[in-house]
């Protein structure tokens, strides 16, 4: 008879360290950029709380000042049904979507409001989650959709996927 051990994080489905919606992240940079700037790790954000959702039409939407700005929105999103996801990401400006480390979505650069696909597939369970963006000047947006397998239409994101870590100082 042997000893089975089993390594890895809690399902955070299940844990009460975990809590729905996103981290947004804000940073005042205070200058013109022309694709998004890699904050330094240590770097205190202006603005840190928790969202539902990724439908933003306006700074104010952002709590960050209306121009010359970097956002991360960060969490897990969960999968119920396994198969090939295809996200659209909309933005003005820049935006990338990453979802466990790889890049699905790079829409990076100074541009209106554009919006691009990508598509990864997905296992049963929870997945991280990271979408950059940055505002030079003009208008803000960032709005994440999906098609869920089987689904011949793009909705927005529901908020009752995103997991975050629950009380962490915002």
């Amino acid at each position: 008879m042997g000893i089975v051990v089993a390594l890895g994080v809690a399902n955070p489905i299940e844990d009460p360290g975990y809590e729905s919606g996103l981290s947004l992240r804000a940073w005042d940079v205070g200058r013109p950029m022309e694709f998004l700037a890699e904050i330094a790790p240590d770097q205190t954000p202006n603005v840190d709380r928790r969202v539902d959702e990724v439908n933003f039409t306006h700074a104010t939407d952002f709590g960050s000042p209306p121009d010359y700005f970097v956002v991360e929105l960060s969490g897990l999103i969960k999968i119920t049904k396994p198969g090939e996801y295809i996200f659209s990401l909309s933005s003005d400006d820049g935006s990338q979507l990453e979802i466990d480390d790889t890049l699905v979505v790079d829409l990076d650069g100074i541009h209106p409001v554009q919006s691009k696909e990508g598509s990864i597939r997905l296992a049963s369970g929870t997945h991280s989650i990271r979408i950059r963006m940055f505002e030079s000047t003009g208008e803000e947006s960032l709005r994440l959709e999906w098609k869920v397998p089987g689904s011949q239409e793009f909705v927005l994101v529901p908020s009752d996927v995103f997991l975050t870590e629950k009380g962490v100082t915002r």
